[in-house]
Order: structure tokens, then C-alpha cells, then sequence
């Protein structure tokens, strides 16, 4: 008999051990609790339901229940409905219940606890550049989020029809998300009508990608509605992220860069170069009302700075480390450009204090000393001092010394280093003449 948790109640256990090594099991999955609270994020009135006795509630086959027949002080006893102990019992109930609950939105069962909780959907955009979605769920009447995604699409990807981005959008936030919405009825929502027709098209009219996305969509959910572009804010300004690198600095004021831009002269002269490997671009600063003269040839846009901006840039950046040259350049160049801008970076990186005391630039190795070998006892002695060592009767270092021609060694105790060693040599060669 084992008592239940917080009620002073028993419930019989059977010591059925020796019928579970001989049971086969039932490989049903047990849901993640994990799950639950992620989808039930940010909710604030839950319902629970928490069953009576519900392994009670599994009828035993007739044939297998002299199987579950357990030993008592008043003899044998059969029951007709299944026990705790089996190994098969968490399994078999989890389907019961997961076969009760099927279909009913927002309902989550773990064995016998029942949580009721919000509906999810999943809005989705895409535009030109990028794809954005957010997972939320439906809270007093408004849809809440709970998980956002954003990505930015390829060369390829940019000059796919605006039907295939959306369809690409929705096919890459279940992918994102699909640990939270396996298993589960959700809403797609997306400002792309002809999307909510996608399942009911001739297959035959659809590309061979369209129909791999379709197909792993379909797995989830085929409830796709449809939205207004001023509704689906949160998704819209995830696909319209500017994924460069001008944003915000703690240091840098970009209304004064575009200004130094117009009137420097090494900026001015870029401009009218063809022959330059850089491609030269305006490009709207994020967080002023000014236009950047940007470098556009990389993955990120790379303002142009001009002199009176390099040092500054460079400072701010190598000084968090401070790294290296190659280090410095790197950190630098994915970020702004400026003509011989590695010579500038390798000079001022020489100059830095910090740098030179930290960075060791050459290694001297200096060549071990040689000995000539002696041909005499006492030619050459050598000396050294060890410790500190633990104390014994008032010494706590050791004076060694050892003749290189007999490799007779010595070792003396002393209180100190201050000790002189010579007053010992004496003495260490009587014991050598000696043996």
C-alpha cells in the first residue's frame, strides 16, 4: 500500500516486476511538458482538470487478468481494471485520453491532468528582401504573441513570385515552430487571398516546390485565412527588417556623417570612379531622416567615412579588446570602409600603448649555455635554492648543491634565502673527499 501525495489516502501497488520483463511495450509517446508551458504563455485564467483513479477506468481483458493477480493476507486477489505498477499503464491511458480530448481546441492532457488553455495561430508576410512570422494565441479576445521569426531570403529566393515568397513564408515558420505546433489545430494567417485556394488547386498547375512546401504544410494544418495587410502588423515588420549595418550607434551620429560625406573629398572622388571595385549606393539611415553613402558590394551595407570619422570609428571599436591588427580589420571592414583602410588600421594598431605591452610582436629564443666536461673533482659546482618548503625545526628551504665530475649531491636546510651558500661549501666538500 503506498499513500497518495497530499491525501491522506492508499492505493494498492502490485509488485508486478516479473510481468513487466515478460510484457511487451507499448512505445506510446508521452507528451513534453515543455510544450504546454510555451503555448500557454502569457495566459492568465486557466482551467485544470486532475482525474479520480483513472488507471480505474481501463477495463482488463478477461483472458489476461489472472495475469495481474497479487498476493494479500487475505488471499489472492484479481482486479478487473488496471493497476498501478505495470509498465504499459502511463502508455495506455495517455491514448485513452488523448482519443477523449481529440479535435477540442486549446485542450492538453499529461496522463490524467487536463489543461485547458488559448487557440494558436500563425501569422505570416514576406516581402522583397525577407520573411516574417509570429506564433500567437487568442487572450481575452486578442491574439497575443509567443514566438516570432524572421529570415532574409537569397538572391534566388528574392525573384520568386510574391506568391511563392508568402508560400515560402508559412512553409518556413512551421518549420521554425513546429516543436509547439505538432499535433496541434491552428490558424494560418496571411495578406496573400489566392494562399486560402492552395489546397483545393489542380496539383497539376503547381511547380515542384510549391508542391514539396504544400505537402509539408499539409502535415500541420490546411486552415489557411486570409488577412488585411494592416491587420498582420507584427508579421509585416518582421519581413521588413533592413538587415544591414546601419542602425543605431552610441557613438556615431550618422546626420553628421551624411553631412561630412557631401564634403569629403576622397568620398566625393569614389563617387565619380568607375574603375573601383566598391559599388557605390545611397542607401536611408535607419535612425536619422539622412541618406548614407554605402559601400553595397558586401552582404551589408558599409558606409563611407570620411577622415574626420576614422579615428573615432576606430577607437570605439578596437578599444573593446583591444584586438589585434588582423582582429581590428576584420571587426572594421564588415562594418564601414574608407580607402587604405587596412594601411590606416595597421598603423594605428602599432601605435596603440595597450597593444605593445600586451602583444608580444617577436620572440627572442636565446641558445642554452654550454658547459665544458670537467676532468677533476671540484672543477665545477653547482648551486641552487628550493622552496619554500613545509617548515621543519625552524628551515623551510633546501641549499643543494652537487660536483659535476662525481655527481655527489648535497642538500642543506636553511631558514632563509638571505642565508649565504658559500659558508656551506666547506663542508660539502669534506663529505665529497670523504666518500
Amino acid at each position: 500500500m503506498v499513500p497518495r501525495k497530499g491525501i491522506l489516502d492508499w492505493r494498492p501497488v502490485g509488485d508486478y516486476r516479473a510481468l513487466n520483463s515478460q510484457t511487451l511495450k507499448d512505445k506510446y509517446p508521452i507528451p513534453c511538458i515543455a510544450d504546454f508551458t510555451a503555448e500557454l504563455h502569457g495566459s492568465k485564467i486557466f482551467s485544470r482538470i486532475d482525474l479520480i483513479k483513472v488507471y480505474h477506468q481501463i477495463p482488463i481483458h478477461p483472458e489476461d487478468i489472472h495475469k495481474m493477480v497479487i498476493c494479500t493476507p487475505f488471499g489472492l486477489f484479481e482486479s478487473t481494471r488496471m493497476q498501478f505498477g505495470l509498465c504499459n499503464a502511463s502508455a495506455t491511458f495517455q491514448r485513452f485520453i488523448d482519443e477523449v480530448t481529440r479535435g477540442l481546441p486549446g485542450v492538453y492532457a499529461f496522463v490524467d491532468d487536463i489543461l485547458i488553455g488559448a487557440q494558436l495561430s500563425l501569422w505570416v508576410d514576406a516581402s522583397d528582401v525577407a520573411i516574417g512570422g509570429t506564433l500567437s494565441q487568442l487572450s481575452q479576445g486578442q491574439f497575443e504573441p509567443i514566438a516570432f521569426f524572421s529570415m532574409k531570403l537569397n538572391k534566388s529566393q528574392r525573384k520568386w513570385s510574391t506568391y511563392d515568397r508568402e508560400l515560402f513564408s508559412i512553409y518556413s515558420a512551421i518549420k521554425k515552430c513546429k516543436h509547439m505546433l505538432e499535433g496541434r489545430e491552428f490558424q494560418i494567417y496571411t495578406d496573400q487571398k489566392p494562399l486560402i485556394y492552395a489546397f483545393k488547386q489542380n496539383p497539376n498547375k503547381c511547380s515542384p516546390r510549391q508542391l514539396r512546401h504544400l505537402d509539408f504544410i499539409s502535415q500541420y494544418s490546411t486552415d489557411i485565412r486570409y488577412v488585411q495587410g494592416s491587420k498582420n502588423i507584427v508579421a509585416n515588420s518582421l519581413s521588413r527588417i533592413e538587415l544591414n549595418s546601419i542602425t543605431k550607434s552610441p557613438f556615431l551620429n550618422f546626420s553628421e556623417l551624411a553631412k561630412a560625406q557631401q564634403n569629403d573629398p576622397e568620398t566625393q572622388k569614389l563617387l565619380q570612379d568607375k574603375s573601383s571595385s566598391l559599388q557605390i549606393a545611397l542607401k536611408p539611415c535607419l535612425s536619422s531622416n539622412s541618406d548614407l553613402i554605402c559601400d553595397i558590394s558586401t552582404a551589408s551595407s558599409r558606409p563611407l567615412v570620411p577622415e574626420s570619422f576614422r579615428i573615432l570609428i576606430f577607437e570605439q571599436l578596437h578599444n573593446i579588446s583591444p584586438p589585434g591588427i588582423a582582429a581590428t580589420t576584420k571587426l572594421i571592414s564588415a562594418r564601414y570602409v574608407w580607402p587604405n583602410m587596412k594601411r590606416n588600421i595597421k598603423e594605428w594598431v602599432r601605435c596603440c600603448e595597450p597593444c605593445q605591452r600586451s602583444k608580444v610582436q617577436r620572440y627572442t629564443n636565446a641558445p642554452l649555455g654550454t658547459f665544458s666536461l670537467p676532468d677533476a673533482r671540484f672543477q665545477q659546482i653547482h648551486i641552487d635554492i628550493v622552496g619554500p618548503l613545509p617548515p621543519s625545526n625552524g628551515c623551510i628551504y633546501l641549499l643543494t648543491m652537487i660536483d659535476r665530475f662525481s655527481r655527489c649531491p648535497e642538500a642543506i636546510p636553511i631558514a632563509d634565502m638571505q642565508t649565504k651558500p658559500l659558508c656551506f661549501i666547506p663542508g660539502y666538500l669534506a663529505s665529497v673527499a670523504l666518500r
